[in-house]
C-alpha cells in the first residue's frame, strides 16, 4: 500500500489507449517520483504540473497544539492559497487506473523535460537495453 500521488489530465488526450477516468477521486495514481506523498499532480496542454495547497492554522490551530482539543486536520488548518508549479519531470510515470467501465488498468506515461511524449499500456512498452 503506501503512499502515492494522483496524476488528474485536465485535457482529453486522444493518445489514451482505454477510456479511464482522469480526474476526480478515481483518477490515475502513481508511486514514480522519489517521494510520493499524496501529491496532486495534473497534466494540462501536455505539460505536467504540481498542484500547490498552502495551509495556515484556523483559531483553533493553537488550542490544538496545547493539546486542549482532540481536532481533525480540516478543523485546525485551511487552505490559505493554492496554484500550480510545472515539474520538469524526464522519464516514465507508473500509472495505477480505473476505466470507466471499472476495470483495473496499468498505463505507463512518458515525459521528455515534463512534457508528456506519449501513453501506453503496461503490456506494450518495450524497453531497450544498453550495454
Amino acid at each position: 500500500m503506501g503512499m502515492f500521488d494522483y496524476i488528474s489530465f485536465e485535457d482529453p488526450l486522444p493518445d489514451f489507449p482505454v477510456k479511464v477516468i482522469t480526474s476526480g477521486g478515481a483518477c490515475p495514481q502513481t508511486k514514480s517520483f522519489d517521494f510520493p506523498a499524496m501529491d496532486t499532480y495534473i497534466v494540462r496542454d501536455h505539460k505536467l504540473y504540481r498542484h500547490v495547497k498552502v495551509y495556515v492554522g484556523t483559531g483553533k490551530f493553537e488550542q490544538w497544539r496545547a493539546g486542549k482539543y482532540d481536532l481533525g486536520t480540516r478543523e485546525v488548518m485551511e487552505i490559505d492559497s493554492e496554484y500550480d508549479v510545472q515539474v520538469l519531470y524526464h522519464g516514465d510515470l507508473d500509472l495505477s487506473c480505473t476505466t470507466e467501465d471499472d476495470q483495473y488498468v496499468r498505463l505507463v506515461a512518458r515525459f521528455t523535460d515534463g512534457v508528456l511524449q506519449w501513453i501506453k499500456k503496461e503490456e506494450d512498452v518495450t524497453y531497450e537495453r544498453r550495454d
